[in-house]
């Protein structure tokens, strides 16, 4: 009787092992669940965690390779993955660089208890 058991939990856990939906659902809960672990880390190795580049590479790579279970297809979505967040952010900070304040808006610094984004308008002064 003890083997059945285990040949049906064998079979079971094999069917959920080899079910892609399944595969699919666990990489995205581990995904979003990830950045609920970075707030366990100390603050001091969270900013080292977080800044260094190669090390974001090697976790994007890791998702992809959970997820796809082969080397060369995990390697290849990294690198295009990484080209695309890179040409998104160079053409974030083109535009942020190029971009004019907006006439008659001047925006404040407040402290920190109140909304960061107040703005004055001194089209009534012109």
């Amino acid at each position: 009787m003890d083997t059945s058991i285990s040949d049906d939990f064998h079979d079971i856990t094999s069917d959920l092992h080899e079910n892609k939906y399944i595969l699919g659902l666990m990489t995205i809960i581990i995904v979003l669940g990830s950045r609920f672990i970075i707030n366990e880390i100390p603050e001091i190795h969270r900013e080292t965690l977080m800044y260094n580049k190669i090390l974001r590479k090697i976790f994007l790579f890791a998702v992809f390779f959970m997820a796809t279970r082969k080397f060369s297809v995990s390697f290849i979505l990294t690198v295009v993955i990484s080209c695309i967040f890179q040409l998104v952010n160079h053409n974030v900070e083109t535009k942020e660089k190029t971009k004019e304040p907006t006439p008659g808006i001047i925006k404040i610094k407040t402290s920190p208890q109140l909304p960061m984004d107040n703005q004055i308008s001194i089209t009534s002064l012109m």
